[in-house]
């Protein structure tokens, strides 16, 4: 990891491709080499691209996620660890893109679900406490990293990114790292004309207070 932008066509082979959303484990790899990780953490593993990349590199992981009973929203993930890890990789459910449970997994709605959540405010409101619960399982030193999508839709412009950046103390924030998107399911063609399409995400890397 050099620089602030990061992009790689290529996801590699860890995780399902096939599982809506997944990111690309090179950007979970890059992160975990470059900060010498030797423990990881995934809050929502989702199709287990995290999971790969640690057994691969011979890290020691913890997997959870909502469709395996694990709510983030209301454990806090220093409670569910044995004991802290040097990253914890947060790859929460976007606004109004992907539904999960009921469609990806589950018969029906979860009301835990925060990809089912279609109130801006009350979605902002829930990410911060997912993030903050994910903070709490990394050890003095090491890191979160939390990666967002903006998205538009009907007119109106959502940025996630714009609000994660005030959670946190200036001084906490490592580095903000804009990832390019490849692949996505989204039509250019669905864009109205002279509308720029977004096709970046963004991974806020956060240090943990002490060590």
């Amino acid at each position: 990891m050099h620089s602030s932008l990061f992009s790689a066509p290529d996801r590699g082979p860890w995780g399902s491709s096939s599982y809506p959303g997944n990111c690309t484990g090179h950007l979970v790899r890059e992160l975990v080499v470059h900060f010498g990780a030797r423990s990881v953490a995934d809050p929502c593993e989702g199709g287990g691209t995290t999971r790969d990349v640690c057994r691969e590199l011979g890290l020691r992981y913890h997997g959870f996620d909502l469709a395996q009973g694990f709510d983030l929203e209301r454990v806090s993930l220093a409670d569910a660890l044995p004991s802290p890890v040097d990253i914890v990789f947060l790859h929460p459910p976007y606004f109004r893109i992907v539904r999960y449970s009921g469609n990806v997994w589950g018969t029906g709605a979860h009301p835990a679900d925060l990809s089912q959540e279609d109130d801006w405010s009350r979605y902002l409101a829930r990410l911060r406490t997912w993030a903050l619960h994910a903070l709490s399982g990394v050890a003095p030193g090491g890191h979160l990293a939390l990666l967002v999508g903006d998205v538009r839709q009907q007119g109106t412009y959502f940025s996630a990114q714009a609000h994660v950046l005030t959670w946190f103390p200036p001084d906490q924030v490592e580095a903000v790292i804009i990832k390019a998107q490849h692949h996505v399911r989204s039509d250019a063609r669905s864009y109205r004309q002279g509308l720029i399409r977004i096709l970046h995400e963004t991974c806020v890397v956060v240090r943990a207070r002490g060590g």
